[in-house]
């Protein structure tokens, strides 16, 4: 499967709440029955001292599960889009700076197994049944510096309870992805997180060690689908 990625800049002058509001209705509601979906969550930044200035300058990040390539590119012309998505997007968005990118998975710490968390609830954990998570969220615009294995310990010792890594893809030939890989680490909640990183800060420091062009968030994750 491809997931999408939309990193969307909030118009000027518009209130962040405003911003928000508007993304998850009326546009979430616009957007989801577009039936190429097959999973979508809205991730909504809010600012935290871990990351500080290191927070990205995008206020929402779209993520968009198709089957396939070709469902991915046909969503710039899907008549729910035409007709109601794209019309509305002025509405909240910067145009001029809206990024995206399709990209493939690579699971690197799955489901939690239990072994480096203390609570059977988190044991049982599923992104895909949470209504909200908590997600540190990073962009890289060139290959990552860690290694699978060495991003794989720096999520365990974060105490994530899942973390991939996603390689930008390109839908046409003479197209380059915005960026080339996505990190993405989840937490049950923002307590989870910052309870992780006060015993581990190293986790972080290496983490937000990352190269130049590097957009960083911390989310709200919202799955719609």
């Amino acid at each position: 499967m491809i997931k999408f990625f939309g990193l969307i800049p909030r118009k000027p002058g518009m209130p962040v709440q405003h911003f928000h509001d508007h993304w998850r209705h009326p546009h979430g509601t616009l957007a989801l029955p577009t039936d190429t979906f097959r999973g979508y969550v809205q991730s909504h930044q809010f600012p935290h001292a871990a990351l500080g200035a290191d927070s990205s300058v995008f206020e929402g990040f779209a993520e968009i599960w198709f089957d396939d390539l070709t469902d991915a590119a046909g969503f710039a012309t899907h008549p729910q889009y035409v007709n109601y998505v794209k019309v509305d997007e002025p509405n909240f968005v910067d145009l001029p700076r809206l990024k995206w990118l399709n990209t493939e998975q690579d699971v690197v710490v799955s489901e939690p197994d239990g072994g480096h968390l203390g609570h059977h609830g988190d044991t049982i954990w599923s992104h895909l049944t949470a209504h909200t998570s908590i997600k540190l969220l990073q962009f890289l615009a060139v290959p990552d510096p860690l290694t699978r294995q060495e991003f794989s310990d720096c999520a365990i010792a974060a105490g994530a309870v899942r973390a991939v890594r996603c390689n930008g893809i390109s839908a046409e030939a003479s197209q380059e992805p915005a960026f080339v890989v996505v990190r993405e680490l989840w937490w049950p909640t923002l307590s989870h997180f910052e309870i992780a990183f006060e015993a581990h800060p190293e986790a972080l420091a290496q983490l937000l060690a990352r190269p130049g062009g590097t957009e960083t968030a911390l989310v709200t994750a919202e799955r719609f689908l």
